[in-house]
């Protein structure tokens, strides 16, 4: 009986020993093949390379629409009564300046309209910039548009966008709920650009680290999968709406707005965008959100284009898309239509700036 037993714990120590010199051998093979890299098996994002042609922020807010920030219009009402924030798609691009949805919606309300939204940004940008303008409109109007929240876990664009050029932007985490804003760094070596991109939602896939076998698996799956997960951004537009933290980070960034708003007595205006195919479907993928947040937040001016622009785009038989797929002339048209309406309907006294507009004409 005792040499039966030490005969299975020697036979236990043989292959125990076996299997640790094998997990050594295949950490040391992964190690040599992520340095060497045979047949390009890595791509850039897996090296320093990729952070050292970065390039540092030009400004507080990551960048800005290169002079022309507020978007200029022809409208003869000076005086604005609501600042927007947001991307591309409050900006209006693809349109010129008096096709606008700020514009006509300026026409509309008889008061000035001051459009802050750059191409590109984030909520976190916007309010950023929001903090920069400091306006004092007696409305501040937030656009939403599915990838802001996805921009918003990122530190740039280089692994959300691919973009190896990309420019460092402002990034916030959320540390025991509460919302920080991490420090931009001031130096473009890859050590800095790398520990800013560290809480990047999309470079977690690249960060290699010991030990390198199961970076190297993760990497391996990581390649195989993403042609299913929408270009390497681990975030399909789809479910954007339904990611918890992409909603938790949102929603604190929308709660610093809301915060400094209320100090100065300023309302705020939220305008969900939903794509132009979005729209000529009536699929609204925001719609869940935005009856949560009417629920939690009741005094916020709730404006959905989304109704309406399925309308108009049925009646158009197309959707109203420019060529690079923001809204065309006619979607910004009824857009406006929509903002300009909900704003009254939301009860927001406008009136002063509209008397002291007409006053001045």
């Amino acid at each position: 009986m005792p040499s039966s037993s030490n005969s299975f714990r020697k036979t236990a120590l043989l292959w125990s020993v076996t299997g640790a010199l094998l997990l050594l051998a295949f950490e040391g093979l992964s190690a040599v093949i992520y340095v060497v890299n045979p047949l390009s098996a890595f791509g850039w994002q897996y090296y320093d390379e990729a952070f050292r042609e970065v390039k540092l922020a030009r400004g507080a807010a990551g960048w800005d629409n290169y002079g022309k920030d507020p978007r200029p219009s022809s409208s003869p009402h000076d005086r604005p009564c609501v600042t927007t924030f947001g991307d591309s798609f409050t900006h209006g691009d693809e349109v010129g300046p008096d096709e606008a949805w700020s514009h006509l919606a300026s026409e509309r309300l008889g008061c000035g309209v001051a459009n802050h939204g750059v191409g590109g940004y984030g909520t976190d940008q916007s309010l950023v910039r929001f903090n920069e303008v400091a306006p004092t409109t007696p409305v501040v109007l937030l656009g939403v548009y599915q990838e802001m929240l996805r921009r918003n876990l990122s530190a740039s664009w280089l692994f959300y966008g691919m973009q190896r050029d990309a420019t460092i932007k402002p990034f916030f985490t959320l540390a025991s709920g509460k919302l920080q804003q991490v420090e931009m760094p001031a130096s473009r070596s890859a050590d800095a650009i790398k520990a800013y991109h560290s809480a990047d939602r999309y470079y977690r896939p690249y960060h290699m680290q010991a030990p390198y076998s199961l970076s190297l698996l993760r990497a391996v799956y990581h390649r195989l999968s993403t042609p299913a997960l929408n270009k390497q951004r681990m975030l399909p537009p789809e479910s954007v709406y339904g990611d918890t933290e992409a909603l938790a980070l949102q929603s604190a960034l929308m709660d610093r707005f809301r915060a400094s708003l209320a100090q100065h007595g300023q309302h705020f205006a939220l305008i969900f965008f939903p794509t132009a195919d979005q729209a000529f479907a009536g699929d609204y993928p925001y719609e869940s959100l935005l009856k949560s947040h009417a629920a939690h937040h009741p005094d916020d001016c709730l404006i959905d284009p989304g109704p309406a622009l399925h309308e108009a785009s049925v009646r158009a038989g197309r959707p109203l898309a420019a060529p690079a797929g923001h809204f065309d002339a006619i979607g910004n048209k009824v857009i406006a239509e929509v903002v300009s309406a909900r704003l009254q309907a939301c009860g927001i006294d406008l009136s002063r700036h509209v008397n002291d507009n007409a006053s001045a004409e």
